[in-house]
């Protein structure tokens, strides 16, 4: 197995990059086999700050449910005026609960518990903004995730290529290439089953996966790193379409670190209702331009859409 993760990091000369959309509905009519998905504008926050609640359910907004912190109602829109950890979660009547989320408030003074450090400027990571992505393809007119096949020695070897990017909520481009706010990605690649057309996906119990390297854009600089400045990059999916899933990341790279224990968002959505396409992921992704020099192109020889 050594031999054949070497062989294929060899062979990964280039980076991926994409983006995504997401959808917003009005109410949904459920029933009780439904679970309500609650999710928070932030999940990291100081005193005097503000954090916007949204309810789900089979991914349409849930507008007239209850929500509750420590036991006590809330409305959907929380200042919090004490620091502490406080768990939050979703209730309506013909529906089952959401999940518990904590929503963590620090003292104005305290340092953010996920930021992106570069140089001496600290930046806060926004957990909003935190998302899993999948390198795609269009194949017959729809965009499925993109499988490499690799020949090796010892016979051949199928992987996909995903990317976790964490970033500040006033991260952009400028038209200038000026860059505000600070983003980072990191990349990785995930072995697929030879004899099967279903996909394996990051944070799979069993899933090997191997993580390659990543970059830092910010104010203050750019920043590439490789896999031993990676320390942890764990993932756990809780659906396709993922609304509650968590990362956790930790690199260390010279005086640039990244740091993040939080919720993340995938650009997931599987659909059941085309025969065997139904097992390859979708995802409204597109490439995303930055003023850090990425290399974007592919390796053309290794690409198969299905």
């Amino acid at each position: 197995m050594k031999k054949i993760l070497s062989l294929i990091l060899i062979a990964l000369v280039c980076f991926m990059s994409v983006s995504c959309s997401s959808d917003d509905s009005n109410n949904d009519n459920t029933t009780n086999e439904i679970q309500l998905i609650i999710q928070a504008s932030n999940y990291n926050v100081k005193v005097g700050e503000s954090v916007v609640f949204t309810v789900k359910a089979n991914d349409k907004k849930v507008n007239d449910a209850k929500i509750y912190m420590d036991h006590q109602e809330i409305g959907y829109t929380k200042i919090f005026d004490k620091p502490g950890r406080y768990n939050v979660i979703a209730k309506r009547e013909g529906m089952i609960d959401s999940e518990l989320i904590t929503v963590v408030v620090l003292d104005v003074d305290t340092p953010a518990v996920n930021f992106i450090s570069v140089g001496s400027k600290t930046y806060n990571i926004a957990s909003s903004f935190t998302r899993l992505y999948a390198e795609t393809v269009q194949y017959e007119g729809e965009n499925l995730v993109r499988v490499y096949e690799l020949e090796t020695s010892t016979g051949l070897v199928k992987f996909c290529r995903y990317v976790v990017e964490v970033r500040t909520s006033d991260f952009e481009v400028n038209s200038d290439k000026s860059i505000k706010g600070a983003l980072s990605r990191i990349y990785k690649i995930v072995l697929q089953n030879g004899d099967s057309n279903e996909l394996i996906y990051p944070g799979v119990p069993g899933a090997e996966e191997i993580d390659i390297n990543g970059f830092i854009v910010s104010e203050s600089g750019n920043v590439e790193f490789k896999d031993d400045a990676i320390e942890l990059l764990d993932i756990k999916l809780k659906a396709f379409r993922d609304e509650s899933g968590k990362v956790s990341i930790d690199i260390k790279a010279a005086d640039n670190s990244v740091n993040y224990a939080g919720s993340i968002s995938s650009m997931y959505a599987i659909d059941t209702s085309k025969d065997d396409r139904s097992k390859h992921l979708k995802g409204n992704t597109s490439l995303t331009e930055f003023s850090f020099d990425e290399q974007l192109s592919c390796i053309p020889v290794l690409s198969k859409g299905k």
